[in-house]
């Protein structure tokens, strides 16, 4: 990407409050003419040191516990991973956790006028700050090999069919209330904690009805399954993931559809069959760092209830009721189970197709 295109300015901005109390007021740096002398000091990524919180304190102070800042989820799951042990006695996972987990961390900034650092950085509007982030940029920098992805028909790259409200003109911020993303100020440990989380029945109120004219709405128990289980396309599955000391990965992903146990029944999620996801976890893909650093491993599902950002009206498997019940195909078997995958996976599977 040319110099031009991450650094000029547009008039809009220079209209907006933001281009109106100048540069130096949250880059730093020092009012002079000489470029050498401007630059003294200038902070590149103002919103990654507090810059934004003397005008937006009350969304920056709650922005302090949310998961797009913190990263806790990813945390937390490692530290599951590797229980007993924790970040205070074991330096290697920390070290993992600092310099390749966190990464996924996103500064005000990198929603609101820039691209996230992994897409390499850049201001996506000519440093226009947008109250709504573009998805293409923003949401898709980071979520692309998965919900982002599947839901704008991009997964990294690969096109695929794109999900129906995408299709309708949907962003993201439409379902996601805005505290799923600065947060409530309370603590939170992992977005299926989110009490604000967005469920399908948000707009489908009666999609259950005993009169609904679709039948398979009609007959089935809402707690029997996820929604996603009739209007999910296949996702992305990884499976084989290395970190490497520096900070690099390798995983294999595959598309593919599979109905399984629910690995998280609770009353939020209470249902029996969930579509499913094998997410880039296994034993050894710490390996490089240390011996036995995941003991926890075998203990915890490499396959999660998916939230499939995928949905169609009319699947392979809603069809007609033959396309589901009966089809081994789409349930998961011992065979569909990777090598190097959790053997807790085994208790997912379906013990007999309905």
């Amino acid at each position: 990407m040319e110099a031009t295109d991450k650094y000029v300015v547009s008039e809009a901005f220079l209209e907006d409050v933001h281009g109106q109390i100048g540069c130096i007021s949250c880059h730093g740096g020092q009012n002079e003419t000489d470029m050498d002398l401007a630059h003294e000091g200038m902070i590149v990524q103002p919103s990654a040191h507090d810059a934004c919180s003397s005008c937006h304190a009350g969304i920056a102070e709650t922005y302090e516990t949310a998961l797009h800042n913190t990263t806790a989820g990813i945390a937390r799951g490692l530290e599951r991973l590797a229980y007993p042990k924790t970040f205070n006695d074991t330096p290697e996972l920390e070290y993992v956790y600092e310099n390749d987990c966190t990464s996924c961390h996103a500064s005000c900034g990198e929603c609101h006028v820039s691209r996230p650092r992994v897409m390499g950085g850049g201001v996506h509007t000519n440093h226009e700050f947008v109250k709504l982030p573009p998805m293409d940029d923003s949401c898709w920098g980071c979520h692309g090999a998965r919900n982002a992805g599947e839901y704008m028909g991009n997964v990294d790259g690969i096109s695929t069919i794109p999900d129906v409200h995408y299709e309708a003109g949907m962003h993201c911020a439409d379902c996601h209330a805005v505290d799923n993303f600065h947060g409530t100020g309370e603590v939170e440990t992992g977005m299926w904690d989110l009490e604000t989380l967005p469920s399908c029945y948000d707009c489908h109120t009666d999609v259950y009805a005993e009169d609904s004219p679709i039948e398979a709405h009609a007959v089935h128990d809402p707690d029997s399954m996820s929604c996603q289980v009739c209007h999910s396309l296949p996702v992305n599955n990884c499976t084989s993931c290395h970190v490497s000391a520096d900070g690099g990965s390798s995983v294999r992903s595959r598309m593919q559809f599979k109905i399984g146990l629910n690995p998280m029944q609770s009353e939020r999620h209470p249902y029996t069959y969930v579509a499913l996801r094998h997410v880039p976890t296994n034993e050894d893909m710490l390996a490089e760092f240390g011996d036995d650093l995941l003991p926890n491993f075998e203990n915890i599902t490499s396959f999660k209830m998916s939230p499939s950002h995928n949905v169609q009206r009319i699947t392979p498997q809603n069809r007609d009721c033959q396309r589901c019940h009966g089809n081994e195909r789409i349930f998961l078997q011992e065979d569909d189970l990777p090598a190097d995958g959790s053997p807790a996976n085994i208790d997912l599977i379906v013990p007999e197709i309905p």
